[in-house]
């Protein structure tokens, strides 16, 4: 009669890869079911070819291990939904961003995973922080201080004038950067007696805005108005003309040979 013949479980590390139910072990009534534990594949089992023999399983991937950018992990939340024989994985960012999951190629076989796993597409940590020196002529209503999904706006304060202009800031820690805004100088007319010389039209006196005409009352070149310097002179200068010139009696001993009117 023919002698027992009975199978051992392969004790190989490939086994950690798969999930076994062992039923029987005896060659004349084998049987094993087994499936594979992480991601892709399909598990096959091979009985023992003698006594006391290792059966063989094979055709299951080793566990895949979706990652991030090396030094990156912090900036992604993931999970791993992956049962027997199906890989899947749940990726999305902790700040801003939007994860992307790239899974491995099947292989040759189809039944082995070729590549690796990537998690991309998330942005780091990166909060922006007011500038308080640059603020002094804005309103600002600050809503979402992330870097990648800055929404700050601004207008101009009552004592400025412009277009306000926001930009977000450089990295987590920075300040966020503001345009556009100048103090409202308004600029003082000159005193009547600096202005004496000149014809003067006033139309905007605003350092910024500054719109005033001069022409020479008597003579001159390149007649020209200038606005006040914000943080100095309060007052716009006038220059290019000449002054009136005004003729004055001779004086002398020869004066007495003459009749004047």
């Amino acid at each position: 009669c023919d002698s027992q013949v009975i199978c051992t479980s392969p004790t190989n590390a490939d086994t950690a890869n798969y999930v076994l139910e062992e039923l029987s072990l005896d060659l004349s009534n084998f049987s094993v079911v087994a499936v594979c534990r992480y991601s892709y594949g399909r598990a096959i089992v091979q009985p023992c070819s003698k006594h006391m023999g290792q059966y063989e399983v094979g055709g299951c991937s080793p566990k895949v291990e979706c990652l991030p950018p090396v030094g990156k992990q912090n900036d992604y939340v993931i999970q791993d939904l992956s049962k027997a024989g199906f890989l899947d994985v749940d990726a999305s960012c902790k700040y801003t961003g939007r994860a992307e999951v790239f899974y491995p190629r099947v292989g040759k076989s189809a039944t082995s995973l070729e590549g690796q796993c990537r998690v991309t597409g998330c942005n780091p940590k990166s909060i922006c922080v007011s500038p308080v020196k640059q603020a002094a002529h804005y309103v600002l209503q600050e809503g979402d201080m992330q870097q990648w999904n800055f929404n700050v706006s601004a207008t101009c304060r009552y004592d400025a004038n412009g277009y306000a202009k926001v930009t977000s800031c450089t990295g987590h820690g920075t300040s966020y950067s503001l345009a556009g805004c100048r103090e409202k100088a308004i600029c003082f007319s000159p005193t009547v007696r600096s202005i004496e010389n000149y014809i003067v039209k006033e139309r905007k006196l605003l350092a910024y805005d500054f719109d005033v005409s001069v022409k020479c009352r008597y003579g001159g070149s390149l007649p020209e108005a200038s606005a006040c310097v914000p943080g100095g002179s309060t007052t716009y200068s006038v220059s290019g003309c000449k002054a009136k010139a005004i003729c004055v009696s001779p004086i002398g001993s020869e004066m007495e040979n003459y009749v004047f009117e």
